[in-house]
């Protein structure tokens, strides 16, 4: 209406004041709205219609002129009487709204229309131009078709829905994997200590009774003969071979992990790691006690201390490693830090199929599986940080 305002004042500065170049431009702005998609009316105070477009009749809603003294209601459901009907109780409500000058929206689906329409209504009060209604326009209210929006909402929301669905699906099979894994690696800590006993108590101890034997022979053969040498022979080679079961029975499972508890298992392990490479060093900053390590972490904290001190031997070269356990709040940290070229623990064999490091991959998959937090941090020339973090709630 304010455009159409705009046409008449232009034509009367032009000196076109006749009474039929306003009617010529009225009607030209009034075919123009007629082909607006969305019903377009104009109501007075008491909310009848002043005048509607024609888009009501292609939307089956009558004539434009036997539409004017007609409210909304009246328009969009002319045979309903129900006192409770939405479209009702929002005109209600719109009318007292528009008197303080402001606007109003609705949206909903229309059973009657058999469409989702938006309706929205602005106060209008203001006259137009130097041109005036007869009758004072109150509100200009516009009715849009938004099905085909909200049959694309509706898609959108159940596409939303599904992939929501797949994702926790996809969660569930996650946290399955991981339960089966960590179940698994439990199976081979228990597989792992059952043979460690075996060695242990079995082929240990027959080797051990078998050299004490060969000792016991030697002190019976006073004099230096072939014999006792032989015999003086065969009892260092079954230290040897003792000294071999008891480090294979330790690589599987050391016995201080049962029977003493994580943090002896570390001192004990860094010790003999520093013995048979002293080109190493290893610290050890412990900053929890035994009773704050859940029992379920105990053996894979020592796994990963051990594959990634494994992973840094594997290189040859000088290095200082330092072991950190720490409790922080409820959050137990391992961190592992050294100090070799290009990053000691990243730098391993890697595996030929996919070019990533076995050590790494199996404390990713500890670390993981078993519920904590893993990171990895590598700067050339200046090592590597391998972090893992486990919340203890």
């Amino acid at each position: 209406m304010n455009q159409l305002a705009d046409v008449i004042d232009d034509r009367v500065r032009n000196g076109e004041n006749d009474t039929g170049v306003v009617e010529q431009a009225k009607q030209e702005w009034e075919s123009a709205v007629d082909l607006l998609p969305q019903v377009i009316c104009l109501l007075d105070s008491s909310g009848r219609i002043l005048r509607i477009n024609r888009t009501a009749e292609a939307w089956n809603l009558g004539k434009a002129q036997a539409a004017r003294g007609m409210n909304l209601h009246q328009l969009l459901h002319p045979t309903c009487s129900d006192d409770d009907c939405t479209l009702r109780a929002f005109w209600l409500q719109a009318r007292t709204h528009l008197q303080s000058g402001g606007q109003l929206a609705y949206r909903a689906e229309d059973p009657a229309l058999r469409r989702h329409i938006e309706i929205v209504a602005r106060s209008y009060r203001q006259p137009i131009g130097r041109w005036r209604l007869r009758r004072r326009v109150f509100a200009v209210v516009q009715i849009g078709d938004v099905s085909g929006a909200k049959r694309r909402e509706n898609r959108l929301r159940e596409q939303c829905a599904e992939l929501r669905r797949q994702v926790e699906l996809g969660q569930a099979q996650l946290r399955q994997a991981r339960e089966l894994t960590a179940q698994l690696l439990d199976a081979q800590e228990q597989e792992r200590k059952r043979i460690a006993a075996g060695f242990h108590d079995g082929i240990g101890q027959t080797l051990s009774i078998i050299r004490l034997n060969l000792d016991d022979a030697c002190r019976d053969l006073v004099e230096a003969s072939a014999t006792r040498n032989l015999l003086e022979q065969l009892s260092g080679k079954m230290k040897g071979a003792i000294d071999e079961v008891r480090q294979i029975t330790m690589d599987l499972r050391p016995s201080t992990l049962d029977d003493l508890g994580i943090l002896a298992t570390l001192n004990w392990f860094a010790r003999e790691f520093r013995a048979t490479y002293r080109h190493i060093t290893v610290d050890l900053e412990i900053g929890a006690g035994e009773a704050d390590i859940p029992e379920r972490l105990k053996a894979v904290i020592y796994r990963i201390v051990q594959d990634a001190l494994h992973n840094i031997a594997r290189h040859g070269c000088r290095a200082a490693v330092c072991v950190r356990l720490g409790l922080f709040g409820r959050t137990l940290e391992l961190a592992i830090e050294d100090s070799g070229p290009a990053g000691g623990a990243g730098q391993a064999p890697a595996n030929a199929e996919t070019g990533q490091d076995l050590g790494l991959i199996s404390i990713r998959d500890r670390a993981h599986f078993s519920g904590g937090d893993y990171r990895v941090m590598s700067w050339a020339g200046h090592g590597t940080l391998i972090r893992v973090r486990w919340p203890l709630d």
